[in-house]
């Protein structure tokens, strides 16, 4: 059976918000027909979603199992049953999607969203100072990446307890 697993931060603020859209469509909740109806119509035969909190955020975390992962994505992304358009509308406003790309294939680009690298996989940017001193070693280092800028130290430079540098 073909599956699909991917990740999507959440918008800050909005994780509740997520929680009680996925509670209505729990078995027992006011969605669940509508969803169960869709799913179906949808050819998917498997689907599990969790929210995972991190220190740089929440993510939601969504695994799909269905016949034919493409149509399946198209047909969620267009279709105009109230339900779907309810559930693309929440995805868009509980996560970092448009309504136009939150049923998006995640792997497949379209004209509206152009394919990039995430910025979890970008290399680190090393941008190097020279410090007093003339060997190599006694150089300090600026990374900038997606995390913001942190200075490091060289190799072998730690600091003592008392927080003075060793030497």
């Amino acid at each position: 059976m073909p599956s699909i697993a991917f990740v999507a931060p959440i918008v800050p603020g909005k994780t509740d918000l997520l929680r009680q859209a996925a509670q209505s469509q729990a078995p027992g909740g006011e969605r669940r027909a509508a969803y169960e109806a869709s799913r179906e119509r949808h050819g998917i035969t498997r689907e599990a979603s969790w929210i995972q909190p991190t220190p740089m955020g929440d993510l939601t975390v969504v695994y799909i199992e269905a016949d034919d992962l493409e149509a399946m994505f198209d047909g969620l992304g267009s279709s105009q049953d109230p339900f779907d358009v309810w559930f693309r509308e929440q995805t868009a406003r509980s996560t970092a999607s448009t309504s136009r790309t939150a049923c998006h294939h995640p792997t497949r680009s379209s004209p509206s969203r152009p394919t990039r690298r995430p910025r979890s996989t970008q290399p680190a940017r090393t941008i190097r100072r020279a410090a007093p001193g003339p060997s190599p070693q006694h150089r300090s280092a600026l990374r900038v990446d997606g995390r913001g800028p942190t200075v490091g130290r060289p190799r072998g430079q730690g600091t003592k307890a008392a927080g003075r540098p060793q030497g």
